[in-house]
């Protein structure tokens, strides 16, 4: 079920098999789950207001969705039409650093589909939230030797890719 993006859970029968896209809207879940991290975990992060990381979840909403833009330029009307981003501090206790870091991943690659993305605050801000969380995760456990590595450790590939 997370793979699925938030219109095609909308419009779609539970029962039926759903189509999965290479390029799809994240919740809003999946984004207020990064920006509540960030908050919550201020000696790792930057010390945000509230309203920042509500500008912030705006923002790197307003990406992934230029990116599906991008990808579906036939389709995305229709599809986004009653779509608006919602933010909301949501419960990040069961949220790991490697969660955390997969999230973002996702984020990612779910927003990259521009040409101008690399240019991008979110590419920044993602990038940089990564190195940070881990950072902190190399500090808790000397085993992960870079960043690139982690993917391959089983505790990377059993986090959910998307919420």
């Amino acid at each position: 079920m997370a793979w699925v993006s938030r219109f095609a859970l909308e419009t779609s029968n539970f029962n039926k098999k759903i189509n999965i896209m290479s390029c799809f809207v994240l919740t809003d879940a999946h984004i207020n789950t990064i920006c509540s991290f960030v908050l919550y975990n201020y000696e790792i992060f930057d010390d945000y207001t509230c309203q920042q990381i509500m500008d912030i979840g705006k923002k790197l909403s307003d990406e992934n969705i230029k990116s599906y833009k991008y990808r579906y330029p036939n389709y995305w009307q229709e599809d986004l039409k009653d779509f608006k981003y919602r933010f909301k501090l949501v419960d990040i206790e069961q949220v790991t650093l490697v969660q955390f870091i997969k999230l973002l991943d996702c984020l990612e690659y779910q927003s990259c589909e521009h040409r101008s993305y690399q240019e991008s605050f979110a590419y920044r801000l993602i990038s940089k939230w990564r190195s940070q969380a881990f950072e902190k995760l190399r500090y808790l456990n000397k085993s992960y030797d870079s960043l690139e590595e982690l993917s391959r450790y089983q505790v990377y590939q059993q986090a959910e890719w998307a919420i």
